[in-house]
């Protein structure tokens, strides 16, 4: 398998689009009839639907990068690109000492 998107995952991002659109739909139904409480529930689910699915994209661009990490590190160019991290990282914070 070539590092493609599993069904489930599939399956649940397609579920976050459909409730992504149907509350955004909603939120302009409810401002039309001019239904401004219901109209702030069906925004706050699509905000909520939104930043989920923010969420899902970054955490899957950090696997992409995990992968392509775990390969340079099997790779003939694995230490260099490691001794290169290293010493580049940021000094620790000691907030305390």
């Amino acid at each position: 398998m070539g590092g493609g998107v599993s069904t489930p995952r599939r399956v649940g991002l397609a579920a976050l689009l459909i409730v992504l659109v149907g509350a955004g739909w909603y939120v302009f139904v409810y401002l039309y009839r001019w239904e401004w409480n219901r109209a702030l529930v069906s925004g706050i689910i699509f905000l909520a639907a939104e930043v989920a699915l923010l969420g899902a994209l970054v955490l899957d661009r950090l696997e992409k990068l995990r992968r392509r990490l775990a390969q340079l590190d099997h790779g003939p160019n694995g230490e260099r690109v490691l001794r290169r991290l290293r010493e580049h990282a940021p000094t620790p914070a000691r907030p305390f000492a």
